[in-house]
């Protein structure tokens, strides 16, 4: 079983869960712990006006990691797209990208050792994107826009790293 503890796996799994069209995922949000058998914290999630989340102590609170709420509105705005333009680079199958229809796209770089410099093909209509795995719409820097030219976008993905875009 995937758990925070798991560091970026655990992140990647929950951007692939939260793009892929099958089933009704669900983001475990929980607490940090030592052992298999140890119970949640006595301290409240929300104690007056503190939130007490990734302090490393009490509450993990996944579910806030830009990341994981960035998938969860892509999942929101695909609706259900179906899964099309998949495409995998490498003979290892460490990487893979699909889009949602003509809705949000999605490139996984699981390689360890080599960034994923590729254009690929993303079904989306041209235009600016935020890569919603390290931004907000709310606050997309430089850094974080997605240009779709074509349909196609060119990708560096570094290692052990995922973008995803949507409309």
């Amino acid at each position: 079983m995937l758990t925070y503890k798991n560091g970026y796996n655990y992140d990647m799994a929950n951007y692939f869960m939260l793009a892929h069209p099958y089933g009704h995922p669900k983001v475990m949000s929980s607490y940090y712990f030592t052992d298999s058998d140890a119970g949640p914290p006595g301290t409240p999630v929300h104690d007056g006006d503190t939130v007490h989340c990734g302090d490393g102590n009490t509450w993990v609170c996944e579910h806030r990691r830009t990341g994981i709420a960035g998938m969860a509105k892509f999942r929101q705005v695909v609706g259900k797209e179906m899964d099309t333009n998949w495409v995998t680079d490498g003979g290892n199958g460490n990487r893979v990208a699909f889009s949602r229809g003509n809705k949000g796209f999605l490139a996984l770089n699981m390689d360890k050792n080599q960034y994923w410099d590729a254009e690929i093909h993303t079904g989306l209509p041209d235009g600016e994107y935020c890569n919603v795995i390290v931004s907000s719409h709310d606050s997309c820097g430089d850094e974080d826009k997605v240009y779709v030219n074509s349909g196609s976008i060119k990708a560096n993905i570094p290692t052990v790293q995922a973008l995803a875009i949507h409309v």
